[in-house]
């Protein structure tokens, strides 16, 4: 036994030295895909070059970081020759490969043409690094090193003796930039969001902080010469952690230094309308990202942004143009097509938002926005079962995803769990505040349990968060209109149609304030235009009937009230307006048969009792009738003293003494 003990001792020491570098700290093996272009692959040995290459930086980062990098497939990409600067490239590159699974894509290139200041370019949130391959290995460890840094959160310093030093002067990792690599090492490489760990957020930009400061006094200290270079990384940095923060002011700020350091800086421009446009600045935004677009008309990010900005302004059709164009100029981007897929929702083009989602998980298979949006065209097909687990899918994926919880309520809701459904739209708002989402179907909640004022403060906060949501306008539109506020309701409803919330029910609501207003015109209208979209909509076709009832129409109305009842044969409102036709025009046996047909739909209706207990009088049927009569009061309906005392003589005339006493006290006849 203690034989067995010591080996076990023996085996797991051994286990800690090979994946420990740090005392307590286990080493963290990062996957490379290596890619090379034609020019690179001209000399024979490239691979074996750039395993040299990377064995040395990963021994320093292993030591340092606890950060091993090992090559798991070599392949090769074309670079075009057309390009001479080193980001455009790295672009370039992003936009036509994928890491296939990898954590990181390192590509070589050996293109002589290229801007000859730089040796490498990295792109911090996707995890790709561009190296020149021509340079001695002593230069391409340098770089490799420098943009591995990078991706950690490290930024560029004025120091003669650090691997990040602007002028590529040093071999060591300075402290501040050591100890921000060492709080990012856990950075994500999947997925779309911010890759930093939330944790370190506050810790890496104080050190940003203290870098950005360092750097401002070597330059008033007389290294003006360094000006002109990438110095202005710290507080792009800093502006992408302040994104995540949602401090909006302090992102402009940062991006504003840098910027006056670089007013040439694409990445500065970007995060500024980026800023602006998150903030509710969306005009602003849309100027900025013009700036950009002026000068790079082909930058795939910059249009995807543009994408998002129409899309929040409600102009859908060119948020569709700009995430298109994206797309063409990368069809690895599978945010654009998750975004693409969510407006084709907000369109009710299902399928071609499946499409686009569908390509989205091609692209991406852990892109959990992807599936959320995929359970909201589920749901919208009825297929409640797929659209639940859909969400949770995105759920297990990315357990912070707002969207995921707000598509789980939204089934429970559908399924009359209540309860469980606001725990979900709850759970949502705390994992983002400003979920308009969430506000919005929290007050689909109250609506359904007549907790009206509530509902309406719920799609006051969505529309407060963005003005621009149609659907929570509908939505407040309706609760005005129920509450008989007439003029707010149409201006609501209004508004949600120019935010492009084109839905039947909206002018099917418009069409009912139109006939509340006696305006019959506009009330086909809107009726029609709910017909368009929803052919089938029984309501719209009640509608119609009532405001060419009103219009003298006669015919026309009943052929529309017959027309909702052959889509819904128990639509209430239909068979009432109906039965009240044929007892106007005195066919007594199709009013009696209508309103009979209603009752069976809504016992509770005191009108339908009052009708046809005239029916049933002028019938001659007075036990009936009174029946009748006494279900209409005994709902809240007062009925004419006349015809109710005219109506208990009658009773009384065709009942035995014993029955005609109690009719005069008012008690109903046993069936």
């Amino acid at each position: 036994m203690s034989f067995l003990l010591k080996k076990i001792s023996i085996l797991s020491l051994i286990i800690f030295f090979l994946t420990s570098s740090l005392p307590g700290k286990e080493t963290r093996l990062l996957r490379l895909l290596v890619l090379a272009d034609e020019e690179c692959r001209q000399d024979s040995t490239w691979q074996e070059k750039a395993q040299k290459v990377l064995d040395a930086v990963s021994k320093t980062y292993e030591e340092q970081f606890g950060l091993k990098f090992i090559i798991s497939e070599f392949d090769h990409w074309a670079s075009p020759d057309s390009v001479v600067s080193l980001d455009e490239l790295a672009e370039k590159l992003e936009a036509g490969s994928t890491k296939g699974g990898h954590d990181i894509l390192l590509a070589l290139t050996g293109q002589k043409n290229l801007d000859d200041r730089f040796f490498g370019y990295s792109i911090f949130k996707e995890g790709i690094i561009l190296i020149k391959s021509g340079a001695e290995q002593a230069v391409m460890v340098k770089a490799l090193s420098h943009e591995f840094a990078h991706l950690f959160g490290a930024v560029h310093v004025i120091d003669p003796d650090s691997v990040m030093d602007v002028l590529s002067r040093g071999h060591s990792f300075d402290d501040l930039n050591a100890r921000i690599i060492r709080l990012n090492s856990n950075r994500s490489f999947g997925g779309s969001r911010f890759p930093l760990p939330k944790e370190s957020w506050e810790e890496t930009a104080r050190l940003c902080r203290l870098i950005a400061s360092n750097i401002q006094r070597a330059l008033r200290q007389g290294e003006a010469r360094v000006r002109g270079r990438d110095i202005g990384d710290a507080h792009l940095l800093l502006a992408q952690i302040y994104l995540e923060q949602e401090k909006y002011d302090e992102v402009i700020a940062e991006c504003q230094k840098a910027l006056r350091i670089d007013p040439t800086n694409l990445e500065g421009l970007n995060l500024y309308g980026v800023a602006l446009r998150r903030g509710g600045r969306i005009d602003e935004a849309i100027g900025m990202y013009q700036k950009i677009l002026a000068r790079r008309p082909d930058h795939a990010r910059v249009l995807y942004n543009m994408g998002i900005a129409y899309g929040k302004k409600g102009r859908l059709e060119e948020a569709c143009r700009f995430y298109q164009r994206a797309l063409e100029l990368k069809p690895n981007f599978a945010e654009a097509y998750s975004n693409l897929g969510e407006i084709y929702i907000r369109q009710n083009r299902l399928e071609d938002a499946e499409v686009a989602l569908n390509k989205s998980i091609l692209v991406d298979p852990e892109f959990a926005s992807a599936y959320a949006n995929l359970a909201e065209v589920a749901f919208r097909k009825k297929d409640k079962k797929k659209a639940l687990e859909l969400a949770e899918k995105a759920m297990a994926l990315d357990p912070e995803l707002p969207g995921a919880y707000t598509m789980r309520g939204k089934v429970y809701h559908e399924a009359g769990e209540v309860r469980k459904a606001k725990e979900e739209f709850k759970k949502a708002l705390s994992l983002n505040p400003k979920d308009e989402k969430a506000y919005f179907n929290l007050g689909n909640c109250a609506l359904d349990e007549g907790r009206f004022e509530e509902a309406k403060s719920m799609f006051r906060q969505a529309i407060s968060l963005n003005p621009r949501f149609g659907e929570a306008r509908a939505s407040l539109g309706y609760c005005l209109l129920l509450e008989g506020k007439i003029e707010d309701a149409i201006q609501q409803l209004q508004l949600s149609i120019e935010c492009g919330s084109e839905t039947a029910s909206v002018y099917l609501n418009l069409s009912t304030c139109y006939i509340k207003k006696s305006q019959y015109e506009d009330a086909m209208a809107m009726a029609r235009q709910a017909l368009a979209l929803d052919p089938a909509s029984s309501l719209a076709r009640n509608n119609l009937g009532i405001a060419y009832l009103q219009k003298g129409r006669l015919e026309d109305a009943v052929a529309e009230f017959e027309a909702a009842l052959a889509l819904e044969p128990k639509n209430k409102e239909a068979l009432i307006n109906l039965g009240n036709i044929y007892l106007g025009l005195g066919d007594l046996e199709k009013a009696r048969d209508l309103y009979l047909r209603a009752l069976n739909v809504d016992p509770a209706q005191a009108t339908i009792h009052n009708n046809l207990a005239v029916i049933y009088f002028k019938a001659g049927d007075y036990r009936r009738a009174w029946d009748h009569a006494q279900k209409a009061e005994a709902l809240g309906l007062k009925l004419h003293p006349d015809f109710l005392r005219e109506l208990k003589k009658r009773v009384s005339s065709r009942n035995s003494p014993a029955d005609a006493a109690r009719y005069r006290a008012g008690f109903l006849p046993l069936p």
